[in-house]
């Protein structure tokens, strides 16, 4: 064969190894995800959760004086595997930094309830013990909801202003003396009040 270059072995081996999620080190913010070996892939999650965040119309951007204080987001990154240990996808998820909200300010009540273990274990042994083969109404289902918290709206009694995330392409132009932020519309990972609003 004439003019066929071999294939060094170690090539021959790297071709047919999958990559595992394992293998992949997640970003622990924007500038290492755009500066690694991975860019392009989690640029596309990146834009993914952005276009979300668009459909539902998370906020509405705004111009607001220099002065008004503001919510930081940060996007947090996950490399999601399947059952083999291979990469089903890359995952980049916009949260706020609610450790910088302002009691009073930004947030008044948090507390939201929750099942305890003792009560759930409770209720599944008493189903349990009363279904019936012909009787319908003691069926356990289960449900789980996409993006849970961006179901849950802000009241507009609650001024949120968040921070531009990185790789966000603002419509808007501040006159001096002002800035562009998102006035939030609906619950987002971080809020302090996020749980309480999707309850």
């Amino acid at each position: 064969r004439v003019g066929l270059r071999q294939q060094p072995r170690f090539e021959r081996y790297a071709a047919n190894v999958a990559l595992l999620a394992a293998d992949v080190l997640t970003p622990v913010n924007f500038k290492s995800a755009m500066d690694g070996d991975f860019k392009n892939e989690w640029t596309v999650a990146i834009v993914n959760e952005l276009e979300s965040h668009h459909t539902l119309h998370t906020w509405d951007e705004v111009i607001i004086p220099l002065k008004t204080p503001i919510i930081p987001t940060k996007y947090v990154f996950k490399v999601k595997p399947q059952l083999d240990g291979t990469i089903d996808r890359y995952k980049a998820r916009l949260v706020t930094q609610g450790f910088r909200q302002i009691p009073g300010l930004h947030f008044d009540e948090t507390y939201s309830p929750a099942l305890r273990y003792d009560s759930l274990r409770l209720l599944l042994a008493h189903a349990a013990y009363m279904r019936k083969p012909a009787d319908s109404h003691w069926q356990v289902c289960s449900a789980d909801v996409t993006s849970a918290y961006l179901n849950a709206e802000v009241p507009d009694s609650e001024q949120l202003h968040l921070g531009l995330p990185p790789h966000f392409q603002s419509t808007l132009t501040a006159p001096a003396g002002f800035k562009v932020a998102l006035r939030c519309r609906r619950a987002i990972n971080g809020l302090k009040q996020a749980g309480r609003l999707w309850w």
